[in-house]
This record gives C-alpha cells, sequence and structure tokens, in this order.
C-alpha cells in the first residue's frame, strides 16, 4: 500500500483512498509524509478474524471499516459511537470524512443516511459473528 500510495503522490493526486486489510501496516500509511495538499483516507474490509490489536489501530486511524461477520468491530463501534449504515453487515464512518464518503454514496443510490443509533440489533447480522 506505501508505494501505491507514493505512486499517487507522484502522480498528482490530492485526494488519495487506500482500501486495506486490518494490519499494523495502516500505522504506516497514517503516518506517512505527504505534502500539505494531499489526503489521504483509510477504508479497512475483510475485518473477519481481525485481532483486538488489529481493531484498536483501524479505529484510530481508519475513516471507514466494513463489518464483515467480526464481533470485535461491533464492539468497537458501540464504544465508541461511530456513525454507520446498515443493519446486517453495516459499514462504520469512523471520521466526518469517511461519514461524508458514506453518506454521499447512500445518497446517490437512494439509501437512507448514516445513523448513530446503539446498541446495534444484532437479530439480522451474521451468526456467529467471530
Amino acid at each position: 500500500p506505501i508505494k501505491g500510495l507514493q505512486m499517487a503522490i507522484d502522480r498528482g493526486f490530492k485526494n488519495i483512498a487506500v482500501t486495506i486489510l486490518p494490519s499494523e501496516i495502516i500505522n504506516d500509511i497514517k503516518e506517512y509524509p505527504t505534502p500539505e495538499d494531499v489526503n489521504v483516507y483509510i477504508f479497512v474490509a475483510h475485518t473477519t478474524n481481525a485481532d483486538d490489536n488489529e481493531m484498536e489501530i483501524s479505529f484510530r486511524n481508519a475513516d471507514v471499516i466494513t463489518s464483515c461477520a467480526s464481533d470485535k468491530v461491533r464492539k468497537y463501534a458501540e464504544k465508541e459511537k461511530v456513525y454507520y449504515s446498515g443493519s446486517k453487515v453495516p459499514i462504520f464512518a469512523i471520521t466526518e470524512k469517511g461519514r461524508e464518503f458514506l453518506d454521499n454514496r447512500l445518497e446517490k443510490i437512494g439509501k437512507p443516511l448514516t445513523i448513530n443509533d446503539y446498541p446495534l440489533d444484532l437479530k439480522n447480522h451474521p451468526n456467529p459473528l467471530v
């Protein structure tokens, strides 16, 4: 991901989204030196089986996190009370920019905007969560 980020910067992109699995590399992306006029947004996907450390790193640094079948993502979301979309496999907006991304997409496809309604109703979520 770092080489791709640098390539995007070298090509002159100013708003760069990086999609990544939960891992410590998220710290490297967040701390990567970028020009002042460049914004980097982190989207974390495929979170099933991520460990506590990976979830902490993700919630501390990402803009958007998919829940997949992860119990840990849902627990962190409950704790942080972040905005989300979806009732079965929610997508969580960790930052305000993440919420803006989600809401823009939801509006475009005619779906309700993100909500902040806790506790999560787990009856329709994947079972078992891991």
